[in-house]
């Protein structure tokens, strides 16, 4: 029979696994068990506080924010013939980025999956042939923005395309308090977004009271195991907040990679048998 101790370790183990059910590759009791064991033994408190504040978002939370965005957003009207200006949405980034697949949501949230309503969504390349004004609107979908660097990046070629006073938003889930700061100074994109990540959501930043300085420094030296080029997560970002569909790799490494030196809980590859 199993003690007192070892029941209550079993419960926590299934609190984590509904936690984390929402990812697309969800991990069991033995995949949490297995991240914990990488902990040395003193550490496992921390550990399992880490796995307590993770916040993961499901496609479900994803799709009500695109749809209040498009509900609200002034000028648009599912009748073409009530909206002001034209209308036009571009999944933001490369065919390999998260970008189309934020696009396949969005349509799904806003009920224009119907083959009428192709002609609304167009590739970078197909702006310039839009003939776009000062009466249209160009809405670029992501999913978050934790450095800005891909969004200041591309603003140049995305004026040089629209060439126009064409309004131009950056339509994310979540935005991070550095890109967002970036990206207002850098570019003329508008930023729509569901989730404000402020300071508090850098777990490096004083703001974060989740865990102590000391504390802190133990977490930042299992991360550099984990990714030494990128302790914090790519940007210094420091978060641990995931969406359904890929961990950002803002996030905290111990969270999302997987090499010969570490096993993220939460991978942004799933992992596949040799």
């Amino acid at each position: 029979m199993n003690t007192v101790a070892e029941e209550m370790a079993q419960d926590q183990l299934s609190e984590w696994v509904h936690r984390f059910r929402f990812y697309r590759n969800p991990p069991d009791r033995g995949r949490i068990q297995a991240w914990l064991d990488q902990f040395e033994q003193q550490h496992r408190g921390l550990a399992e506080r880490l796995l307590d504040i993770i916040q993961v978002v499901s496609d479900q939370d994803v799709l009500v924010g695109y749809r209040d965005f498009l509900r609200n957003a002034d000028g648009w009207d599912i009748n073409e013939a009530h909206r002001r200006g034209r209308w036009y949405f571009v999944g933001f980034g490369g065919s390999g980025e998260s970008g189309p697949h934020m696009v396949r949501l969005f349509r799904e949230a806003n009920v224009l999956n119907a083959t009428k309503f192709d002609s609304l969504f167009v590739h970078l390349r197909d702006l310039p042939s839009l003939g776009l004004t000062a009466e249209d609107t160009v809405i670029f979908i992501d999913d978050i923005a934790g450095s800005g660097d891909q969004a200041c990046r591309l603003w140049p070629t995305i004026q040089e395309l629209i060439a126009s006073e064409a309004k131009a938003v950056l339509l994310l889930t979540a935005v991070t308090y550095r890109s967002e700061a970036r990206i207002s100074s850098k570019t003329e994109l508008v930023i729509a977004c569901r989730d404000n990540l402020g300071t508090e959501c850098d777990l490096f930043h004083d703001d974060c009271t989740a865990f102590d300085r000391d504390e802190k420094s133990v977490i930042e030296g299992y991360c550099k195991k984990a990714d030494k080029s990128n302790p914090r997560g790519y940007g210094n970002c420091g978060l641990f907040y995931v969406l359904a569909h890929k961990t950002p790799n803002n996030c905290l490494p111990i969270i999302h990679a997987h090499n010969k030196n570490w096993g993220g809980i939460l991978p942004r590859y799933t992992p596949l048998p040799d």
